[in-house]
C-alpha cells in the first residue's frame, strides 16, 4: 500500500512479488502510523503553531515524529520510482507504457 495498488497492478506482472510489495507497504504504513501517533501524543505541544518543527522540535518525541513522517514520505517516493524503473520493460498496461517508457 505504500506503493499505490494501481501502480503495482499496472507495472508488476508477477502476482507473488506484487503481493509481497503490498505486504511490505502495509507494514510500513502501520509502523509509521503508530510511530507518529505515539510520539506526537507523548510530546508537549501546548499551543497550535504554524512552525511546528521550530517551536517544538527540541523535544525528543517531536523529533522522532518529524523524522518518522519525513522518512516514510521519502521511502514511498523512492519505492515507487524503484518499482517503476525495474519494471519499465515489462509494463503490461497500455495507458502507462507511453508515460514511463
Amino acid at each position: 500500500m505504500a506503493i499505490p495498488t494501481g501502480i503495482l497492478l499496472a507495472v508488476v506482472a508477477d502476482e507473488r512479488w506484487r503481493r509481497h510489495q503490498l505486504a511490505v507497504g502495509r507494514a510500513a504504513i502501520v509502523l509509521a502510523g503508530v510511530t507518529v501517533v505515539v510520539t506526537f501524543l507523548t510530546s508537549r505541544v501546548d499551543a497550535t503553531d504554524r512552525n511546528l518543527p521550530l517551536t517544538y522540535g527540541d523535544q525528543p518525541g517531536m523529533e522522532v515524529f518529524l523524522w518518522a513522517g519525513s522518512a516514510f514520505i521519502i521511502w514511498v517516493c523512492c519505492d515507487i520510482a524503484r518499482v517503476c524503473w525495474l519494471n519499465i520493460p515489462g509494463i503490461h498496461s497500455p495507458p502507462l507504457k507511453p508515460g514511463l517508457s
